[in-house]
């Protein structure tokens, strides 16, 4: 498991995650079994060709599982891996 994850959120959110740091996505009205809700979301490569700020998180001593769920795209190189943090 790598130690540093990046997640990538709309310029929109830089505000709020500096003043709060990165939220679980929620709604309480979801699934809370859908494995897009209730998590923050991180990849192994920062990915700087979007329009998204990167943010880059020592991850060491948080509860991080691989996320199967997200599909990479095919674009991607081939060892690009998503992770999620439920807690």
């Amino acid at each position: 498991m790598p130690s540093v994850l990046y997640h990538h959120s709309h310029p929109n959110n830089r505000q709020s995650i500096l003043q709060h740091g990165l939220l679980k996505k929620y709604d309480a009205n979801a699934d809370p079994n859908d494995s897009m809700l209730g998590g923050i979301f991180f990849s192994n490569k920062p990915d700087f060709t979007t329009r998204s700020d990167v943010w880059e998180v020592d991850v060491r001593g948080l509860p991080v599982e691989e996320d199967p769920t997200t599909q990479v795209p095919p674009e991607s190189s081939a060892d690009e891996a998503w992770y999620v943090v439920y807690q």
